[in-house]
Parts: C-alpha cells; sequence; structure tokens
C-alpha cells in the first residue's frame, strides 16, 4: 500500500513535562472502533474465547512484557481512554491511529504502562508508576489516516520521552497473502473485569485459526472473530508460528480487522521509524525530508518523504 516513490506521514508534538493527573480507572472509556455489527454480547460466557494472560508472561520476562496498557488524553474534550499498543522498539509504541487521531480530538497527554495490572496493587506504588510508565513525546501516523482516514492506514506511531529497560520488542512481519494461521490477540479488552478496575484493567488473550486471503478481504485487511468490545484496538495480532506480529488490530464487533504490517497491502513500518529516528535527532534538513505545518491544523505538521 505505502511503495510509492514519495511518502507523506503525519505528526504532533506532545509535552510530556505538562503533568496530567493520573485519572480514577472508573472515570475512562475505552477506543471503541467497531464494524457497525452490535459489539457487545457477542459471545455467551460458555462461548467467549478470550482467557486471562499469565501473570508471568505480562511480566518481566514474560512474552508478552513488551504489551502495554495506553491511558490516552484528548486535547479537545480532556477526556481520558484506553487501548492498547506494543513496543515495536524499546522507545517506540505502536498502537491504533484512532486512539490518538478522530475527527475533531487529537491526543495530547499519553500514559504508557508496561506489565499492567489492575488488580496487583502494583500501580498504586509511587515507584512501579516511575519504573513501568512512559509519556510520548512524539505521535505520527500516516497522512491518509490524517487526512480521509482510510481503514487500512489506522495505525500510530508513539514516540517514548525516554526507552524502557530490559525489554525485548515484539517483533514484526509480513503475513502471507493466502494461508491459513493459527492467530492471537493480546490486549486489554474493557468489557472484562470489575468496575473497581476499570475498563480494560487486566490483559486477556484469544487464539484463533483464520483462513486468509488478503486480495479478496475486505481493504486488504486482516479479518477474524474474537474482540467484542473497546479497550483492545492498537493491539498485535501475533502468528504463532514465529510469534511474530504481522497486524494491528483496529476494529471489533462481530468482524473484526487489523491493519496489515508491510507487503502490498499492509504499512510499511520502516517509514515511520525513519522518520522518527530522524525528528529525534531535531529533523535536521536532508535530501528528500521536507516538513511543512498545516495551515488547518496548527499543532499539525508533514514530512514529504522522497526515495
Amino acid at each position: 500500500m505505502e511503495q510509492t516513490g514519495s511518502e507523506k506521514v503525519i505528526f504532533w508534538e506532545l509535552d510530556p513535562s505538562v503533568q496530567q493527573p493520573i485519572p480514577a480507572p472508573n472515570s475512562v472509556e475505552p477506543c471503541i472502533r467497531t464494524s457497525g455489527v452490535t459489539d457487545i454480547g457477542i459471545f455467551t460466557g460458555e462461548q467467549d474465547i478470550r482467557t486471562p494472560v499469565d501473570e508471568m508472561n505480562f511480566q518481566p520476562g514474560g512474552k508478552y512484557h513488551s504489551i502495554v496498557k495506553l491511558f490516552i488524553c484528548s486535547e479537545a474534550s480532556k477526556a481520558w481512554t484506553t487501548a492498547t499498543g506494543w513496543l515495536l522498539e524499546n522507545d517506540l509504541v505502536v498502537t491504533a491511529a484512532h486512539c490518538v487521531l478522530l475527527n475533531d480530538q487529537h491526543a495530547s497527554c499519553v500514559r504508557v504502562c508496561i506489565g499492567y495490572s489492575a488488580s496487583s496493587g502494583e500501580y498504586k506504588d509511587s515507584d512501579a508508576l516511575r519504573d513501568n510508565q512512559r509519556l510520548v513525546a512524539r505521535i505520527a501516523l500516516p497522512f491518509a489516516w490524517g487526512d480521509a482516514k482510510f481503514e487500512q492506514s489506522d495505525v500510530a506511531f508513539l514516540q517514548l520521552d525516554r526507552p524502557f529497560h530490559n525489554v525485548v520488542p515484539i517483533a514484526c512481519s509480513t503475513p502471507e497473502i493466502k494461508a491459513q494461521q493459527r492467530l492471537t490477540v493480546v490486549g486489554y479488552p474493557a468489557d472484562l473485569g470489575t468496575a473497581a478496575e476499570g475498563p480494560g484493567g487486566e490483559m486477556y488473550e484469544f487464539k484463533i485459526s483464520q483462513d486468509m486471503d488478503l486480495e479478496r478481504s475486505r481493504r486488504g485487511m486482516l479479518g477474524y472473530h474474537g474482540d467484542t468490545h473497546g479497550g483492545l484496538s492498537g493491539a498485535p495480532v501475533i502468528r504463532e508460528s514465529d510469534c511474530a506480529a504481522i497486524g494491528v488490530h483496529v476494529r471489533g464487533g462481530s468482524l473484526n480487522s487489523a491493519v496489515v504490517i508491510g507487503g502490498p497491502f499492509g504499512v510499511d513500518f520502516q517509514i515511520y521509524k525513519d522518520v522518527l529516528r530522524s525528528l529525534r535527532k531535531g529533523g535536521d534538513p536532508q535530501p528528500g525530508f521536507q516538513i511543512e505545518p498545516r495551515p488547518d491544523r496548527e499543532w499539525l505538521k508533514v514530512v514529504h518523504l522522497t526515495k
């Protein structure tokens, strides 16, 4: 999808030094983007395929340790929402673009929590908060999402104010165009857990066997069943054969969908890694790299890339 001679990436800066109070769990709403068909109550209790993740798997050294919980504050409404993300690098998080930019709402503060479990009580400890939490300093995403909300571009890249330590980022890969795969989707669904924990207080996973044919699928996206509510947006879709993420979960409902990583139908993650690396160094002028403001959105800038 992003294999042309030129690319446009949009980004904006956040100020991690501006302290935002940590929201009360019951005041946070999930990021919800559904297929338009009833998204709550698809499963009865006996049919729900989502299962809690064992604590050892999201703590340091666990296979899901780099899957993170996001708390997102909107500039316009000052409301907090919650979503899922995952570490592509120790200071770079992937999530769904609609969680940070949708209509007139854009994120002004994003808290990234690693090893999160509302029931453990660990996040009530100030030292644990400092060690296991980061703030986002910059957000980059496809121009196609910011301009026209193309669903196959619904992915965002969050640059942290400082890296996490002793983490192993999630590996990512491009899926086969046509294949049967065992997939696992892991994140923080908002309809499970207790009211005291707030939406998406615990990490869950669901496993599915899926026949994929990206040439025939809706908009060249991964399609599957399993998510019934918000909060899981941004979760990695992991191929079980090699434990690599091949997609980013962006839509729930009776038919779920995920943005594809790489290939003719997907988003080229390397472009955004390169742009953020350059911006982190100051965004100095260089051949094929030009930054322009957006007159209609003074907080937003566009990077023009030529290959």
